[in-house]
């Protein structure tokens, strides 16, 4: 993901620069914020703060643990404030050699009115960088760079301002002990202490700077504006970021899901009673499968006595369904296949009403009950003129007007 380089202006008409790192140009772009939150999609935002508004400073903190260390930082600086501490933002970075942390800190309002003006536009930020801390650096250096009507000054690796043009005599009066007090810093760097540098970018009246008889000042053109220079010191995951604390990305986020608390427990308590009521429905229809299964065994078992037990009840009765189609073994007519056959002439045959069936060895026995015996006989010989079928009445009497016979049905054979 690119990076999205933006500050606010003193111009209401333009009220916003930006820089895109994936242009391929050093354009810097102004415009409204409406017109930056088009530039913005699918890029990292990072603001440059006005380093007039932020004090970059250090404190002794002796604790290691963070969360004491925030508690403590406020009250390690206060005394360099009129505000009350309560109305200031702090943010830290890390600890350097001499146990010393460095510290940000910028008004809570200004911060606020910040984020709120990219929020309202539909930015989200993911950087608020110091613009002092964006200036290139070495350590040892003190670097400055020409902004317009303003100069921005770095003098440390968390360290700088930024002023007015007419400010640097005052901030480089020799009189202030400026040569003493640079050869002593890089001296703490570790850096030769008789020939303080400082890289001047941009064009500055070498008036304003400090006398060059102790200070070894190098100019050096400014070819671009200076919110590229800004831009391509922008490191991710070491510039030193203010979104800390209540602004960091993670506060953000909870203070926008916090009015949607009592929403979200309400779908948890619905989703969990639905699973509950899922859960139940399971258990039930688990439990009538299981009476199911029972039953059908049942069933099976009525139907077919000598059955073995074990194994699943649908397919073992299909099993033996399907070997009393094929009429089991040696060639027999399988029951199904006989009264598929013989069916249609028992239902046409109104005078004959079938009172018992019997299956054995590939013979259908039928017991018969007709009005009279000539019925019965004419029964037979449509069985056998049908299909070639060995009809035999095996048996007939008469009672009460009725004449009940039995009928054994084979396959002719061939």
């Amino acid at each position: 993901m690119s990076d999205l380089l933006f500050r606010f202006t003193n111009d209401p008409t333009l009220p916003v620069e930006w820089y895109r790192g994936d242009q391929g140009d050093d354009q810097v772009q102004r415009g409204s914020m409406s017109e930056l939150a088009q530039q913005a999609a699918g890029h990292r935002c990072v603001l440059a703060a006005d380093g007039s508004q932020i004090l970059l400073t250090r404190a002794q903190v002796p604790s290691r643990n963070k969360s004491t260390v925030l508690r403590a930082i406020p009250y390690a600086v206060e005394d360099q404030f009129a505000e009350d501490v309560d109305e200031l933002h702090f943010a830290i970075g890390e600890r350097d050699s001499g146990e010393g942390i460095a510290v940000a800190v910028v008004r809570e309002a200004l911060i606020k009115d910040w984020i709120d003006c990219c929020q309202e536009s539909g930015i989200s930020l993911s950087a608020v960088v110091p613009e002092p801390l964006l200036l290139p650096f070495k350590e040892g250096e003190t670097v400055l760079l020409a902004d317009g009507e303003r100069v921005l000054v770095r003098t440390g690796e968390v360290a700088g301002y930024a002023a007015d043009r007419d400010m640097l005599p005052v901030l480089f009066n020799p009189e202030t002990g400026t040569e003493e007090s640079l050869a002593i810093a890089n001296s703490e760097e570790g850096i030769d202490p008789g020939r303080p540098v400082m890289r001047v970018y941009g064009d500055i009246d070498p008036a304003l700077l400090p006398s060059s008889d102790g200070i070894d000042i190098q100019l050096q053109p400014l070819e671009v504006a200076p919110l590229v220079v800004l831009a391509h010191q922008f490191r991710p995951a070491s510039s030193f970021n203010l979104l800390q604390g209540a602004h960091s990305p993670r506060a953000r986020v909870g203070r926008l899901l916090r009015p949607w608390r009592g929403v979200a427990v309400l779908c948890v308590l619905l989703l969990l009673t639905q699973f509950g009521a899922n859960l139940v429905e399971r258990f039930r229809l688990q439990r009538e499968s299981e009476l199911l299964s029972q039953r059908l065994e049942q069933i099976y078992r009525r139907a077919f006595p000598d059955a073995r037990k074990g194994g699943d009840p649908r397919l073992l009765m299909e099993s033996r369904l399907k070997a009393m189609r094929q009429a089991g073994s040696g060639g027999q007519i399988g029951l199904l296949d006989l009264l598929a056959q013989t069916g249609p002439l028992l239902t046409a045959a109104s005078e004959i009403q079938i009172t018992g069936l019997n299956y054995r060895e590939g013979g259908l026995t039928l017991s018969v009950s007709a009005t009279s015996l000539q019925a019965v006989d004419q029964l037979r010989q449509s069985l056998v003129s049908s299909r070639p079928l060995e009809v035999e009445i095996q048996a007939a009497s008469s009672r009460d007007g009725k004449v009940n016979s039995r009928l054994l049905l084979r396959e002719t054979a061939s």
